[in-house]
């Protein structure tokens, strides 16, 4: 006769598998949320920091300028100034250019009307640059109204957006804007 002992010691019901399962699913959640969310900032945090560092560095070279030539903060008189162009001579006598190419969406400078250089010169592929509410530039006389005349400028204000693709953050795409103010001084 064959002896059939069943020895249940030596395995697991299917009550337990099931159990186990449960468990590890329930842990695998908030994991899967963290995995998730860990993907999404390694994928946008570096293109709204690029977005953020190319919006600085535009500022930075309007209002202070670099190495090439002083920027609106040392300007000595305006000559010309529209919403999305400015030209202006600074201390050191250079007539510098300042204009937003809206078809592109790429700011340039030129000085002493030679070569547009794109600011910064460091511009990645797929971003741009706007004016905010239409205008990179607008300008103020002494009274602290807007003005038309190059000669009454003694305000301008900066307000720029930019953006990687759409900048939406859906897409994980970055989306920056800032305004800044420098005075003109006025020198006769």
């Amino acid at each position: 006769m064959c002896n059939l002992e069943y020895n249940r010691g030596n395995g697991f019901t299917l009550i337990e598998l099931i159990m186990v399962i449960v468990v590890v699913g329930i842990l695998s959640v908030p994991a899967a949320y963290i995995m998730i969310h860990f993907v999404q900032n390694t994928i946008y945090l570096p293109s709204q920091m690029n977005t953020d560092m190319i919006l600085e560095r535009i500022q930075d070279v309007l209002i202070e300028g670099d190495a090439t030539a002083k920027g609106l903060r040392f300007s000595r008189a305006m000559s010309s100034i529209a919403d999305d162009d400015l030209t202006f001579i600074n201390q050191d006598g250079d007539t510098v250019r300042y204009r937003l190419d809206t078809g592109n969406g790429k700011l340039y400078r030129s000085i002493d009307g030679g070569t547009e250089y794109v600011v910064p010169y460091y511009w990645p592929s797929g971003v741009t640059a706007a004016g905010l509410s239409g205008a990179v530039f607008t300008y103020y006389d002494s009274a602290e109204t807007v003005t038309a005349d190059a000669e009454d400028v003694r305000w301008i204000t900066i307000g720029l957006s930019v953006q990687d693709g759409a900048g939406q953050v859906e897409q994980w795409e970055g989306h920056s804007e800032g305004m800044s103010a420098v005075y003109v001084p006025r020198f006769q």
